[in-house]
C-alpha cells in the first residue's frame, strides 16, 4: 500500500507541466510517503467521515440482500468492487436473485449509474495533467460521496497536488468503509426491516450536503426537489428512483433560475 501511494505521489508531482522560464519542480523520491501526503490524505478521510454515516448503513442493506438472496456471499461481496456503486449493485443483486438476462442487468446497472458521467465531466478539469496511475484510480473511487469531498478539495485552484491527495484520502477511506459494511451486513444475515429503505440515506445526506454549501436558489432548489423525487420514488422499478431525481432537481433548478431572470427584468 506504502509503495502504491509511492508511485501516485511521484505520478502527481511529476505530471505538472514546468514552466517554460522557471525551473523544473523536483519529484518526490519513490521510496515512502511524506509527512505532507500523509497529512493531505488524512484531511480528506476526515472530510469523509460524515458520509459514513449514510453509507454503512446502505453497505450493511445490501450485505442482508446478499445473504437473502440465492446469490453467492462471494459473488454478492464481490459486486462491490466491480460495480461499486451503491444503487446500481442493489439492483444487480436483486436481478441476479431472479435470474434476469445478463444483458438487462449490465443496462440497469449504466442506466442507474448515468449520473457518474456528470460527475466525471465536472471534475475531470482538475485531473489534467495527471498521469494515468492516478486517473485510473481516481475514476474508480468516484461515488456520490468521493464526488462532493473531492470538490471541496478542488475549491481553491492554488491547492494543485494537494488537492488529488485530498481526494484520495476521503475516496479510499469510503472503498474501505464501504467493503466492510457490505461483508458485516453479509456476515450478520436479515436483521434490518425491508420497510426501512436505509438505502436513501445516502441521496438525502447528499441533498443536505448541496443544501448547505449552494449560494444560489437554483441550487438549492435542485436539492430540496431531488430529495423529495428520490424519496416519492423509493418504490419504481430497478432503482431508478435517483436517476428520477436527478433529472427532476435539475428541471427545477432551471425553472428556478429562469423566474429570477424573468423576476429581474420585471424589475
Amino acid at each position: 500500500m506504502t509503495s502504491s501511494l509511492a508511485t501516485i505521489e511521484s505520478d502527481l508531482t511529476s505530471s505538472r507541466t514546468p514552466s517554460r522560464s522557471g525551473p523544473t519542480p523536483s519529484v518526490l523520491p519513490a521510496p515512502g510517503v511524506t509527512a505532507t501526503t500523509a497529512k493531505e490524505l488524512l484531511g480528506g478521510a476526515r472530510a469523509m467521515l460524515p458520509w459514513l454515516v449514510g453509507v454503512i448503513p446502505f453497505g450493511l442493506v445490501i450485505g442482508v440482500t446478499v445473504a437473502e438472496s440465492s446469490v453467492s456471499p462471494l459473488t454478492g461481496w464481490a459486486t462491490g468492487s466491480i460495480i461499486y456503486a451503491g444503487s446500481a449493485q442493489l439492483a444487480t443483486v436483486e436481478l441476479l436473485d431472479r435470474g434476469a438476462a445478463p444483458l438487462a442487468i449490465i443496462l440497469t446497472a449504466l442506466i442507474i449509474n448515468a449520473r457518474l458521467l456528470a460527475y466525471s465531466g465536472s471534475i475531470a478539469s482538475h485531473w489534467r495533467g495527471t498521469g494515468r496511475p492516478f486517473r485510473a484510480l481516481a475514476s474508480y473511487l468516484l461515488v456520490d460521496p468521493s464526488f462532493a469531498v473531492g470538490m471541496d478539495g478542488y475549491a481553491n485552484p492554488e491547492r494543485g497536488r494537494s488537492g488529488h491527495l485530498h481526494y484520495l484520502g476521503g475516496a479510499g477511506l469510503l472503498w474501505i468503509a464501504w467493503q466492510s459494511a457490505i461483508l458485516v451486513g453479509l456476515t450478520a444475515g436479515s436483521g434490518v426491516p425491508s420497510w426501512l429503505h436505509v438505502e436513501f440515506a445516502i441521496p438525502l445526506f447528499l441533498v443536505a450536503q448541496v443544501v448547505h454549501h449552494a449560494d444560489n436558489r437554483g441550487a438549492r432548489a435542485a436539492a430540496v426537489v431531488a430529495g423529495a423525487a428520490a424519496v416519492a420514488g423509493v418504490s419504481l422499478p430497478l432503482h431508478s428512483g435517483l436517476v428520477v431525481a436527478i433529472a427532476v432537481g435539475i428541471a427545477a433548478a432551471l425553472v428556478t433560475d429562469r423566474l429570477a431572470r424573468t423576476q429581474g427584468v420585471a424589475r
